[in-house]
């Protein structure tokens, strides 16, 4: 019966470490690091571009207004990834 339970004991024990790391597995392929947001900083940078640059005939081939200033916009975690 001891015996028994020793086995019991380290095939629980190994069950539970591949559980333990499909769920870290699950979280690094949804680029998650936890559950939490955690800190994140928001980058934004807007530009005026001219008639010629190439961003404007996307806009333009897009029915995208053309009018208003280029704004680009980040969430950038606090272990810099996007």
């Amino acid at each position: 019966m001891k015996k028994n339970a020793a086995v019991d004991f380290w095939v629980g024990l190994f069950v539970l470490l591949g559980a333990l790391a499909l769920v870290f597995l699950a979280l690094k392929a949804g680029n998650l690091s936890s559950f939490t947001a955690g800190d994140q900083y928001r980058v934004t940078a807007e530009f005026d571009i001219t008639d010629d640059h190439p961003a404007m005939a996307i806009l333009r081939e897009n029915d995208l207004p053309d009018d208003l200033p280029l704004m680009l916009r980040r969430v950038v975690g606090a272990d810099v990834r996007s």
